[in-house]
């Protein structure tokens, strides 16, 4: 791929979830809708990390990304969809939608890591930036929001909200 071609498709990468961010904040519950998806993200990628790092066992996708397992990915879901169940109770979230939605922040997070793996291992690079040292770059603390934020866009557009209200 050119590099107008990797300009192009970093601009969709960045900026769809940035408008993401922007429309969704604008909401009458937008900064709870908000926190819910990033508590939702974050419990994810925690509890893949700590429960894959503790099982082992079979590799999600070895050739992406090597370290990732299928007990990790398990564990995901699971922290995930109960930090998202339980934070949509506290905002007052319809309990079906938060149930639903939030398997599917979850997955959506759990693309955007692996999408991360992959675009590093077709640049041939570990990392994507050394901001903050230790963790893989920026772009590793936020692949599952990225990815998390357009999905949730797209849910609130197609239902008007109805589910956050």
């Amino acid at each position: 791929m050119t590099h107008y071609g990797w300009f192009f498709w970093g601009l969709l990468y960045i900026g769809i979830p940035c408008l993401s961010f922007l429309w969704i904040f604008e909401f009458e519950k937008g900064c709870q809708i908000i926190l819910w998806m990033l508590f939702t993200v974050w419990a994810s990628d925690i509890g893949a990390y700590l429960i894959g790092s503790w099982l082992k066992g079979p590799k999600l996708a070895p050739t992406i990304s090597p370290k990732k397992t299928w007990s990790g990915f398990l564990g995901g879901v699971f922290c995930g969809e109960s930090v998202g169940l339980l934070s949509a109770n506290f905002f007052g979230f319809d309990f079906k939608g938060a149930l639903v939605f939030s398997f599917g922040i979850v997955l959506c997070g759990i693309f955007g890591d692996l999408l991360e793996s992959y675009l590093k291992r077709l640049k041939k690079v570990k990392d994507s930036g050394t901001l903050i040292p230790g963790h893989g770059g920026l772009f590793d603390r936020l692949d599952s929001t990225l990815a998390a934020l357009p999905f949730i866009t797209f849910i609130l557009w197609l239902t008007e909200g109805y589910f956050f209200k």
